[in-house]
């Protein structure tokens, strides 16, 4: 063959063979089923790399399943609301997304046709064992802050068993989701803080404070609540780490008005604080 120089086109007499260069690594495409001349190795390793990629894009070779759309796994108490849209997603990507995960709880066939199957643990555990087995952990939780911890920590992975359990015990987890719990962790919540929650604007976002809306995800949110964090539970100013407030407000709403959590906004408007153990606090998070 002869190269036509640095513009990443290559011709040849025998067989036509065209690549595509991308920085360093050039990809050769064959487009004639004749191969003069060529390795025969070659051959066998670009065939093995083309079912490989069509292996790993289908999730199963000659077993394959139609992917779901996963707006059919919605997270809503209420199974009939299906207006909420949600992108398609496959494979660990679900297991990795808390609205979507539905755990060990996910029948055979979920797990065959949105490519988890094996990723999972064989048995298939209910929802109910699973609300069961979340109560125990709680129990033997030795203060009300690591309850409150545990729980963030569950709903961060799977918010479908979250919902349903503070639904299923309302009564006992409502003083660790919400006061007196939440003063404390508001107060904590620079050291406690792992996964972000709602939105955060900030006194220097002024002029566009649109652009960082339109950074959320859902455009149709229907309850939106709202901190500046200045008078936090009567423990006064604890700035931004006051987002615990409006997070735990809205999971109420849903445990007890059943409002989609996915529908719910929490927003700090962080304009500063003059508290200053937290402005001396190396793990203030405002």
């Amino acid at each position: 063959p002869q190269s036509t120089g640095s513009s990443g086109t290559t011709q040849s007499t025998g067989s036509s063979v065209s690549t595509q260069s991308t920085g360093s690594l050039e990809i050769v495409l064959l487009t004639t089923s004749t191969f003069l001349y060529v390795n025969p190795l070659l051959c066998c390793t670009i065939m093995l790399a083309k079912n490989i990629s069509r292996y790993i894009s289908a999730g199963a070779a000659g077993m394959l399943r139609p992917r779901v759309q996963l707006a059919q796994f919605s997270t809503s108490v209420d199974r009939s609301d299906n207006h909420l849209s949600v992108p398609e997603k496959h494979g660990i990507d679900i297991l990795r997304d808390p609205y979507l995960n539905k755990g060990m709880a996910m029948t055979l066939e979920e797990r065959q046709a949105l490519g988890v199957h094996g990723l999972l643990p064989p048995n298939f555990i209910t929802q109910d064992r699973q609300v069961e087995r979340c109560m125990r952990h709680l129990q033997e939780k030795p203060t009300d802050l690591e309850k409150y911890i545990y729980l963030c920590s569950l709903q961060d992975r799977n918010e479908r068993l979250f919902f349903r359990l503070l639904k299923d015990h309302l009564e006992d987890l409502m003083p660790i989701i919400y006061t007196p719990t939440v003063g404390l962790a508001c107060q904590k919540y620079g050291l406690l803080f792992r996964r972000p929650r709602g939105l955060y604007i900030t006194i220097h976002d002024r002029g566009h404070i649109y652009d960082i809306l339109k950074n959320w995800p859902v455009s149709n949110v229907k309850a939106v609540c709202f901190t500046d964090g200045e008078r936090i539970l009567g423990l006064g100013d604890q700035g931004c780490q006051g987002m615990g407030i409006p997070v735990g407000k809205l999971a109420l709403y849903t445990g007890c008005a059943q409002i989609n959590p996915q529908y719910c906004l929490p927003v700090t408007l962080d304009v500063g604080t003059n508290n200053e153990s937290l402005l001396s606090d190396p793990m203030y998070i405002g």
